[in-house]
Order: structure tokens, then C-alpha cells, then sequence
């Protein structure tokens, strides 16, 4: 195993490609995000192995679902979680070869952006509101407070 990966565990992973490209479930889907829960080297087939866990950011993640699993009728209109194939958490390979940026997955901290908006949206969402729902409003918000350009959240104005 590459002498970092060890250091990926406690870190999150914002994935940039769909699952099933990088070999990947096929519930993973561009913008989603995970944390890391162990690496472990395998030095017979020479992969590192991730187990990682999707709960933390499921409410999040779920703005990224697709429509990937086929229905009865052999059309892909079916989320992993609809078809009954999401699982929070999942274990995937890396040959020593790669990184994770070869495989369109990306590190980051729990103080990056992106990792703090999920958290912030899970302590601060109205109920039954959407991931997107709320980064719209907390955009709206945010530009009222700042009278960003003659911010006008219904007219037609920008900036």
C-alpha cells in the first residue's frame, strides 16, 4: 500500500464520476460524499482496500441520486434506494498503482466547504426540506444579508 493512504482514514471522499466508471456500486453518482473508515493493504492482488460510510451525508447525497436501476418494464427509472440496493456504507478497491484522483474521487477535510454545508444543512433545514432547497435558500439569504448588488431575490436583477 502507498504510505498515505493510512492517513485517508477520518477523511472524506467527494466523488466525481459515477460509481460504475471507476469500479464503484452503482449507487454512487457525481457530488456524493463519504467518510473513511478503514484502509487496509492487499498485498496479494496489490489494491488497497476503502470501506467507507455514506451515513453522515445521506440527506445530502440524496440531491445526487439518479435514476440507474431499471424497472419492471426495463427502463432506468429506479434510485439505488428505490430498487433496494443503497447500502450506507461500501468497500471498494484501488490498485497501488492509482490514486484516488485517477478514479474521479477527491479528499477533503471536515473543515472544506464541502463537507461543512451537509452538516450545516442537517442541524438547520426546515422540515421535509431538500438538500438543494436549502442551499437556495441559505444562497437568498445570505445575499439579502449583504445586499450583494442590488440583490433582488424576485425580480430580474444580477450582478
Amino acid at each position: 500500500m502507498p504510505a498515505d493512504r493510512e492517513h485517508h482514514v477520518g477523511q472524506i471522499i467527494l466523488f466525481q464520476r459515477e460509481g460504475d466508471e471507476c469500479g464503484l456500486d452503482e449507487f454512487v453518482h457525481p457530488g456524493m460524499r463519504a467518510r473513511v473508515l478503514s484502509v487496509r493493504n492487499d498485498t496479494d492482488y496489490f489494491v488497497t482496500e476503502y470501506t467507507v460510510d455514506f451515513g453522515e451525508f445521506e440527506q445530502a447525497n440524496t440531491a445526487f441520486e439518479t435514476a440507474s436501476f431499471y424497472d419492471a418494464n426495463g427502463m432506468p427509472s429506479l434510485t439505488a434506494r428505490e430498487a433496494g440496493q443503497y447500502r450506507e456504507q461500501t468497500i471498494f478497491y484501488v490498485q497501488d498503482d492509482l490514486n484516488l484522483a485517477d478514479l474521479g474521487m477527491q479528499l477533503i477535510d471536515d473543515d472544506h466547504p464541502l463537507s461543512i454545508l451537509p452538516q450545516a444543512f442537517s442541524k438547520t433545514r426546515e422540515y421535509g426540506e431538500s438538500y438543494v432547497a436549502w442551499l437556495e435558500r441559505s444562497l437568498v439569504n445570505r445575499l439579502e444579508q449583504e445586499n450583494w448588488p442590488e440583490f433582488d431575490p424576485g425580480g430580474a436583477s444580477s450582478p
